[in-house]
């Protein structure tokens, strides 16, 4: 089925101004791999993507003979333009994690004691091994260090030039991600009371400074991926802002699998816009694994039979605005500008389309002299208020190239930044 697009135009033409804004939604036929139902013993265990070439890249293990429970295991290199398996790369064990890392694929085989190293651009052959003394699970990577857990549940730092291994603690159930631009790495783990503890350990070069960040209760018997992006880490059913005293969002309905900018994923195909205008939607499949690739296409590996990876070419196909689960959820657990009701429009007509725009952030209001914020949503809207209402909703923060120039647009003017950011994208132009 060809993409289907649905495009409105929104056309304005008012005095010094005109706006030409299209809102373009994609609907596509969604391509998939299928791996086989459960009598075949097919599998999918990690899911990895490479932005930089576009491809995705899954361990592959298939039990040819159960009754001597002998595994033929696999890399599959996986072109997200098509969904198509390109290459595969056989492997002599079952992987546990798979990791992409300065172009390389480094792929752990437990009952081997190793991590193999393949490079991302198929020559269908491992191109190196790291022996590890007492390897049970786990993989990570991070400033020249390769983290595992050994068999004692001691997490391990492994250095790729030294080739020196030293001891960062004992862990239980330990899962862990590392934070590049601090040099940090997140370690979460299970306590004695069954909640999830979190620890930083921040690489120093010889050595790493622990810090235990916060406790917070585990919602269920396991826990998936840990999933770092900006400034927000993501355990189990939590979000967790780590750019100060952490701040811990538990409103999602199932363990989250993946993230990335402002849509976060969760196993049980909720798809959620967690900045303005907090919108959610559902996919149509249970989310085992699930990759956010650089074109707006989602990537989803599901483990319920018959095991299948669906690639949907639009993530608007996914995003149906649905104001209510954030503003009684996300909004209220991170105090957004929603704690006002402006006294002019208890009594609207349009009150609750202009309550879910003031919570949302996309309206402001203007504050008068006795200090409440007013609306005035009877006022004929002007062009700066126009632009201002567009580039909230778009959640455009900055411009795009160089903004145009004004005569009547002057700095400190209140709209100042955004007419600049508006001009830059095209929907706002003088004449």
């Amino acid at each position: 089925m060809n993409l289907l697009k649905k495009v409105i135009i929104i056309s304005l033409l008012i005095p010094g101004f005109y706006f030409n804004l299209n809102i373009e939604k994609g609907f596509a036929e969604n391509k998939q791999i299928s791996f086989g139902g459960v009598s075949e013993g097919v599998m999918i265990n990690n899911l990895e993507y490479d932005q930089t070439i576009g491809f995705g890249y899954a361990t592959h293990t298939k039990m040819i003979y159960p009754e001597n429970k002998i595994t033929e295991t696999k890399i599959l290199y996986i072109n997200t333009n098509d969904l198509s398996i390109k290459h595969e790369l056989q492997l002599t064990s079952e992987p546990s994690q798979l990791k992409i890392h300065n172009n390389k694929l480094y792929i752990a085989l437990p009952k081997e004691k190793k991590v193999v190293l393949a490079n991302t651009v198929y020559d269908g052959k491992i191109i190196g091994e790291i022996l590890l003394p007492n390897y049970s699970y786990g993989l990570e990577m991070g400033n020249g260090n390769l983290f595992y857990m050994d068999t004692n549940g001691a997490l391990m730092a492994y250095d790729l030039q030294t080739k020196k291994i030293q001891s960062l603690g004992t862990y239980n159930q330990a899962k862990m991600v590392f934070n590049e631009n601090t040099h940090t790495l997140y370690v979460g783990d299970i306590t004695l009371n069954y909640k999830i503890h979190l620890t930083t350990l921040k690489d120093q070069g010889d050595y790493f400074i622990k810090k235990d960040v916060t406790e917070f209760d585990q919602l269920d018997s396991r826990w998936g991926e840990m999933v770092l992006d900006g400034h927000f880490l993501y355990v189990g059913r939590y979000q967790i802002d780590i750019s100060g005293k952490p701040v811990i969002n538990n409103t999602f309905r199932s363990q989250i699998v993946e993230a990335k900018g402002d849509l976060v994923i969760t196993e049980d195909g909720d798809v959620l816009q967690t900045i303005a205008p907090y919108s959610e939607g559902k996919m149509n499949h249970f989310a085992s694994k699930a990759k956010i690739l650089e074109d707006g296409k989602v990537l989803v590996y599901s483990r319920i039979p018959p095991r299948t990876m669906y690639l949907y070419d639009s993530i608007d196909e996914l995003i149906e605005l649905d104001m209510e689960y954030f503003l009684d959820g996300y909004i209220a657990n991170h105090d957004f500008n929603s704690n006002y009701i402006p006294p002019d429009i208890s009594d609207h007509w349009a009150y609750e389309t202009l309550d879910d725009f003031i919570s949302a952030n996309l309206l402001a209001g203007i504050k008068n002299g006795d200090g409440n914020v007013y609306v005035y949503p009877d006022k004929t809207i002007t062009r700066a208020e126009f632009t201002a209402l567009l580039v909230r909703a778009l959640d455009l923060t900055k411009p795009n190239g160089t903004p145009k120039q004004f005569a009547d647009v002057k700095q400190g003017d209140w709209y100042y930044n955004i007419v600049q950011i508006g001009s830059s994208y095209g929907f706002v132009s003088g004449h």
